[in-house]
């Protein structure tokens, strides 16, 4: 028996450079005892800015690369506009955040990745959530050669935020039209742990699981009962998509503990935070943002026993 490494990422927008720094910091605790994230992984997944996460460490780009690409482009990804409010148009420019993607992974494909990853979308004429995987895992399937670049794309056309893409394998013999991963899956965790259980059944499962920060702002009735469409789509964050994704990663959540305590063999490592010192904005790149974000990622690290770490990733 192998003991399989499993890396989820949920999505979250913004946030997802909490997700990078909680990364960096674990692996600096991996290095120290002459081991790293990228040379135990045997699969990773995400969601929205989780997904490119995942398919940055499926290139083999270093934590530390992918926070500065946070850093280079989530400015531009979310460069704000007087003339873009969500009512008429999206909030947000696609030819900013598919520049980004552009810039980031080139023409690099599914073919390309030397790590597995599975990343979600939801398909708006098939109804359904659809998973991009770069190899056959369990009941995942490897459907064809995509660009990560589009990928990348499905898997964060958040409603509201940006426009929904339409997408074309490599050799054109497929195209689908997606949204946002996260309307359907915002946390990836038990789809990824249940491919990963039917792929190697006989092995231990651990598996490691990075939120992006769990929103604390309370949504109240007095605050509500008169809100109209514009109110629920317009105001900071969209409270809208906010709490469709909350409610639905709580949930998994539950449900991966539930499942996984059927199986001794198997560990569950979840790291995430209340956002007490950082606004829970899908769309806040401010300076200050950014280092609260830092910091609460060093925070929750910091926050694990030292026990929990070895045991899960056994740095005896």
């Amino acid at each position: 028996m192998k003991t399989r490494y499993v890396f989820s990422y949920n999505g979250g927008g913004a946030r997802g450079y909490f997700s990078a720094w909680v990364t960096q910091y674990i692996d600096n605790c991996l290095m120290e005892k002459g081991r790293s994230i990228c040379g135990i992984s045997d699969l990773l997944s995400g969601t929205s800015t989780g997904g490119l996460i995942a398919i940055c460490k499926s290139l083999g780009m270093t934590y530390h690369d992918i926070i500065l690409m946070y850093e280079k482009w989530l400015p531009y990804i979310f460069e704000k506009s007087f003339w873009r409010k969500g009512l008429t148009d999206e909030i947000y420019k696609t030819d900013n955040v598919e520049e980004a993607f552009n810039e980031v992974l080139g023409d690099q494909t599914t073919g390309d990745c030397t790590t597995p990853v599975m990343i979600t979308t939801c398909l708006g004429y098939e109804r359904h959530v659809h998973v991009f995987a770069s190899h056959s895992i369990g009941n995942i399937e490897n459907r064809g050669d995509f660009y990560l670049k589009d990928i990348a794309r499905a898997t964060s056309a958040a409603p509201v935020f940006f426009e929904p893409c339409r997408i074309t394998s490599v050799d054109g013999a497929i195209t689908y039209d997606c949204f946002d991963g996260g309307l359907g899956r915002n946390d990836p965790s038990l789809m990824t742990y249940l491919a990963a259980k039917k792929q190697w059944p006989n092995d231990p499962i651990r598996i490691c699981v990075i939120g992006t920060g769990i929103a604390n702002r309370p949504i109240t009735y007095d605050e509500t009962k008169d809100w109209g469409a514009p109110s629920w789509v317009m105001l900071n964050g969209c409270p809208l998509i906010s709490m469709l994704m909350g409610y639905q990663q709580d949930s998994i959540k539950n449900d991966l503990e539930n499942l996984i305590e059927l199986f001794p063999n198997d560990q569950l490592l979840y790291i995430d935070t209340a956002l007490t010192k950082a606004n829970d904005d899908m769309d806040d790149v401010s300076a200050n943002q950014l280092n609260r974000l830092r910091e609460l990622a060093e925070i929750s690290v910091s926050n694990i026993h030292e026990s929990v770490l070895n045991s899960f990733f056994q740095l005896y």
